[in-house]
């Protein structure tokens, strides 16, 4: 054999080698560079079209998307100061970096990810998650910053967080998922790596670039990549998943912090059967999965969220939907669901979620109702309300000042689930003029035979734990009519998750009036925002075990018939009122003024906790729910305590709820007419 023949045998067999290498590595053509940036991490730098991604039997006729039709906008935000600066892999052009997968990733791959436990999974033994969740799409994307960290992780755990799209159920899914895991026996080590997964049609899927499927765009930033953190920090990471307007295709980007963004790739439509219009599904959070004897590994940063400091915790903010118009919005604006499956091991806080809006005071919707076509503002009550003298308020609220400017006042951004809910809740709304419904309760006191012209009393707000069907309120209120037809204003606080999305303790207000029409806040048009720093509606954070005073007042205002709510201080705040023009009935005051909490039970018939839960305490008054200094204005608009007009207890639930009239003297001289109410509810309160 010649010379020559011999050195062609020889070079084939090289190249066959070198080929059956890559090949069983998931890629299968030569790279044209390599760069070795840790133990077991070698990136091949591989021609854009030779990509394994494009091997998919579905992409055959697919044409590449080198980016996105119109590029993600970075969310305004300072929380990235430790944003996770990723190595560059500095692939020539025309080629895109691959990660040279090792055997045990490679043999693991198919395993796991038929396996792959996400947020559309069936219960999974040992699998935990603890997100959050907005379905009933279709949406067209989600972003979210989120932290990273490193954790001590058995080998047969697995721990990950990531935002993630999704349509379908348990017997067929679509889902795309990406962020950060650390899995020792899918990477081979403890470290903390980014990743991506997607299961689309016939159910198959699978991670990264392991396998055919995601087609890799960047020329510098690979889809997985292990992440070295400084010791004991974390570092922040900014991801959107969203769909090509143009093209379907499911693009993963990495949004910038003062860097352009980098479009890391995408997974075709082609892929998915159940994502060309969208997905019914999105959301965020944490899964972990346990070891064979059952121990579960860290979720997060390892600890319970921290309620007072978010950012000590694991946390996801900034989290924003596209919606089917591509419009983004933030994911409280569509409903939410909390997934916390084991909340033993795991928990799970939702922050404020609150956004003021600072609106000209005559272009609030407040004025749009037809009722007030002429209406003209008042801008201040006719005659200040005289705070109380008590000394009870040393836990007084403090609400957040929103800071508007002048001529402007602030209107909450009700959510998507708030506008939906507002009108059923506010036709069914249950109030002290309310025939018997079933599942609802009361507790209180009120005095009948009016006219009278307002209310005020101090009385206490707690934290309850109340389930998403259930609801808890105190308030204080005026009213007038019949079953047949009522007009009624109340004010105060409610706990209520079905309504508000989640399960705080917020500040509300309630008016009912012509032809039944009603609305809570500024929900709708009839309330009109007078204070410029404090909104009607707002959530409150009660201290655990705590309580905190309230001291409200609704009344009538002597020369325009207005019903004003004040918060009564030093200063008083004047929030703003309802418009005489909106009721029938409440022209020369009301014939029922009180003051008393309900509740509403569950679909279940289980009854929820009414005040602190507990049943009034007669010899320590202040150790339960209570309403003290209760004042009343009569038809002169003379203030009087609340027992010098007739009194009448409303109390249908005995067996779960309590109220006691205070008579003790030692105690009156401080808390005037008073009473204490409240009880655990419970299974058997009745109808």
């Amino acid at each position: 054999m010649s010379r020559g023949i011999k050195m062609a045998l020889v070079m084939n067999l090289l190249s066959l080698l070198f080929s059956g290498v890559l090949v069983h590595s998931g890629q299968s053509t030569v790279p044209l560079k390599s760069f070795k940036i840790g133990e077991n991490v070698t990136y091949d730098c591989i021609d854009i079209y030779m990509q394994s991604g494009l091997d998919h039997p579905l992409l055959k006729y697919h044409t590449i998307q080198m980016k996105p039709s119109v590029s993600r906008t970075e969310l305004k935000s300072q929380i990235g100061i430790n944003k996770v600066q990723k190595q560059k892999i500095p692939c020539p052009d025309g080629t895109i970096p691959v990660w040279r997968n090792t055997k045990e990733f490679t043999t693991n791959t198919q395993v796991l990810a038929e396996n792959h436990v996400h947020f559309l999974s069936p219960d999974s033994p040992g699998t935990h998650l603890a997100g959050v969740r907005s379905q009933n799409g279709p949406y067209r994307g989600i972003e979210a910053w989120f932290k990273m960290f490193k954790l001590d992780i058995a080998k047969d755990q697995a721990s990950y967080g990531q935002i993630y799209i999704g349509s379908g159920s348990n017997t067929e899914v679509n889902f795309i998922s990406a962020g950060w895991m650390i899995n020792p026996s899918f990477f081979g080590d403890g470290r903390t790596w980014t990743y991506g997964f997607w299961k689309g049609k016939d159910g198959k899927g699978c991670y990264n670039t392991a396998c055919s499927g995601f087609v890799q765009v960047s020329q510098t930033v690979p889809i997985v990549q292990p992440i070295d953190f400084p010791a004991g920090k974390s570092l922040w990471l900014h991801y959107s998943i969203h769909q090509d307007k143009n093209t379907g295709n499911w693009w993963l980007t990495e949004l910038g912090s003062g860097e352009p963004n980098v479009d890391i790739g995408y997974w075709p439509k082609e892929i998915f059967n159940l994502l060309d219009n969208g997905a019914n599904m999105v959301g965020a959070g944490g899964v972990v999965q346990a070891s064979s004897p059952g121990s579960s590994p860290e979720m997060g940063n390892g600890q319970f969220p921290n309620v007072d400091h978010p950012r000590d915790s694991g946390i996801f903010t900034n989290v924003e939907v596209m919606d089917s118009n591509y419009v983004q919005h933030k994911m409280n604006y569509f409903p939410t669901e909390v997934v916390l499956d084991s909340p033993k091991c795991y928990g799970l806080t939702i922050g404020e979620n609150v956004t003021y809006d600072c609106i000209d005071i005559y272009m609030q919707s407040g004025l749009d109702h037809p009722l007030l076509k002429y209406h003209t503002i008042q801008m201040k009550p006719s005659v200040s309300r005289t705070e109380l003298k008590s000394q009870i308020g040393i836990n007084k609220v403090q609400k957040q000042k929103i800071p508007c400017p002048d001529g402007t006042i602030p209107v909450w951004r009700n959510t998507k689930e708030f506008t939906t809910n507002t009108q059923v809740l506010a036709e069914n709304h249950v109030h002290f003029l309310t025939p018997d419904s079933p599942g609802t309760h009361l507790a209180g006191v009120r005095s009948l035979n009016g006219p009278y012209h307002g209310v005020e009393a101090w009385f206490k707000m707690f934290e309850l734990d109340i389930a998403k069907d259930q609801a808890s309120y105190s308030q204080i209120y005026i009213g007038n009519g019949s079953n047949n037809e009522v007009n009624f204003i109340s004010a105060g606080w409610m706990i209520n998750p079905s309504f508000f999305g989640d399960g705080r303790t917020w500040t509300y207000g309630f008016w009912k009036g012509k032809d039944g029409k009603g609305c809570y806040n500024t929900a709708c048009s009839g309330f009109v925002q007078v204070s410029q720093t404090v909104p009607i509606v707002q959530p409150i954070d009660v201290p655990t075990g705590q309580f905190l005073w309230l001291h409200y007042s609704i009344h009538q205002d002597k020369n325009t018939g207005n019903w004003w709510i004040t918060e009564l201080g030093k200063p008083n705040i004047d929030i703003g009122y309802w418009p005489k023009e909106l009721f029938n009935l409440l022209d020369n005051g009301a014939i029922m003024v009180g003051a008393g909490g309900v509740v509403q039970a569950s679909h279940s018939g289980s009854s929820p906790e009414m005040g602190n839960g507990q049943l009034p305490n007669v010899n320590h008054p202040n150790d339960s729910a209570i309403f003290t200094n209760i004042e009343v204005l009569d038809s002169n608009y003379v203030q009087r305590k609340m027992n010098y007009f007739p009194t009448e207890v409303l109390l249908d639930s005995p067996k779960c709820y309590g109220l006691t009239i205070g008579k003790e003297s030692i105690f009156r001289d401080l808390l005037g007419f008073y009473f204490n109410y409240g009880g655990p509810g419970g299974n058997s309160c009745g109808i």
